[in-house]
């Protein structure tokens, strides 16, 4: 049993501790002794704790006494002697209970108390060297010895307090006694200016592999990093956590992280929002035929930020030279338009980078067959024209335009920039756009009518 002050089961009534932990839970430890934990009901603030972590522990000596005959409960037995520091000590008991006060006379610091469901006495003065004990049983020949052994014992429970007053209550579940201590978290005192912990508020990573994360470097000190409180989402982080050049790495999943870091010594805290993206390079296949055109969605989905930018890159044949595919891209729609301009295989990228600076590439496989000399050749656009205002190709013409119905004409520069769009053609764009003549050079038409009619191509302008 406890030693209780006025039979309260803990004397102290209030108490008041120092948070030790910034932004969490600060350990307290409940004056009860852990081999006695399950016979007590204990609620914080009016939540039961049902599991508890031992506190408060310290060395004691341990004589086992089961080898004692009769388990020393059969008779009269005697101490023969007991060395207590530099003293020889003897004495008589009849019983286990005996025993143990015999031991605390002898020893009054000591201590000492019976554990029978382990056939042990447990006790003894810090201060103090103990001997072997030597046991006879009157009448019979021989003794034991009984050898001191060191053991660890809790005399306390952690209780995990957050900051403010918790009222701890205690039951004795078998005699219903109750008692309640009232402990006071102290905050710890924030500093009036907080330097910055973290030096960026925003990042985006890209993960080496898909599914393996990305390694988020900050400027925590890596040797004092468990001085450092590290919520991910709302949840203590608990990844991986490594050296890297600024400080200490974490490893972060795809997906976006707020993390919250609080100095445990300062309380001082910083937030960062942290986007880790896969992008993966996927390979699209296609296929036309010679003098017809193809159109496809370039997927830009994972890339985190506004495109800024799209490129298409060769990879196969020598640069400049004449190829199978004749390829444009429009960065406003994200669309890769490809004409066929003879049989065969062509390869390209298309390289889209978003306003971070981070880079999405798919790989196009185009092939390219034949067009049989029986294939219709209705539609024809005159692909170039000389806007000078001589009368001779000034506008861009297509054949028979009165044939398609609900058309739209759309038009763009070299750089995927849209210079016309313009519903029901009319056969009449000089080149020009909101007013002004555009530069000579290349151009690219989409041109969509009833019945699913697309046609694209390029056009030339020369003055």
């Amino acid at each position: 049993m406890l030693n209780t002050t006025n039979g309260d089961i803990v004397s102290d009534k209030e108490i008041t501790i120092d948070q030790t932990n910034c932004g969490g839970s600060t350990d307290y430890c409940l004056p009860i002794d852990n081999a006695n934990a399950t016979s007590y009901s204990i609620t914080v603030n009016g939540v039961a704790i049902t599991s508890y972590a031992a506190c408060a522990n310290y060395e004691e000596k341990a004589y086992f006494y089961s080898t004692i005959p009769g388990g020393g409960n059969a008779g009269t037995y005697k101490i023969e002697s007991w060395k207590v520091g530099s003293t020889t000590l003897t004495g008589q008991f009849t019983s286990t209970v005996g025993l143990v006060s015999l031991m605390n006379t002898l020893d009054p610091g000591g201590n000492w108390r019976l554990e029978s469901s382990t056939s042990t006495i447990l006790g003894g003065s810090k201060t103090v060297t103990y001997g072997a004990m030597e046991v006879s049983q009157v009448g019979i020949v021989g003794k034991v010895i009984l050898n001191p052994n060191a053991v660890q014992t809790s005399k306390g429970l952690t209780m995990k307090l957050g900051t403010g007053l918790n009222k701890i209550v205690i039951v004795d579940k078998l005699y219903g006694c109750r008692d309640t201590v009232n402990v006071t978290v102290k905050a710890k005192a924030k500093p009036g200016n907080c330097p910055d912990i973290i030096s960026v508020r925003t990042a985006i990573l890209v993960a080496k592999v898909c599914g393996s994360g990305a390694e988020f470097c900050t400027e925590l000190p890596y040797s004092s990093i468990s001085n450092y409180l590290i919520v991910d989402n709302g949840a203590i982080y608990t990844g991986a956590k490594t050296s890297c050049s600024k400080g200490t790495s974490l490893n972060l999943s795809e997906g976006t992280h707020k993390l919250i870091i609080t100095d445990n010594t300062t309380c001082c805290s910083d937030s960062v929002t942290v986007k880790v993206v896969c992008i993966k390079t996927d390979v699209i296949k296609g296929s036309t035929k010679v003098g017809h055109t193809g159109t496809m969605i370039n997927d830009v989905s994972e890339l985190p930020g506004k495109v800024v930018g799209m490129n298409i890159i060769p990879t196969n044949g020598p640069s400049g030279a004449a190829s199978n595919v004749m390829a444009t891209v429009i960065p406003t729609s994200n669309e890769v338009i490809f004409q066929g301009l003879r049989e065969g295989l062509q390869e390209f990228e298309v390289v889209v980078t978003d306003e971070y600076g981070i880079t999405d590439t798919t790989k196009y496989i185009i092939t390219v067959t034949s067009r049989a000399d029986t294939e219709s050749k209705e539609f024809e656009l005159y692909n170039a024209i000389s806007p000078n205002g001589d009368g001779v190709n000034d506008v861009l013409v297509i054949k028979n335009i009165e044939r398609y119905g609900d058309n739209t004409m759309r038009i763009f520069d070299r750089w995927g920039s849209e210079v016309l769009r313009q519903s029901d053609y009319k056969n009449d764009w000089n080149a020009t756009w909101n007013g002004n003549d555009l530069p000579d050079g290349t151009y690219f038409y989409i041109f969509t009518a009833a019945n699913d009619v697309r046609q694209s191509g390029y056009i030339e302008v020369k003055r």
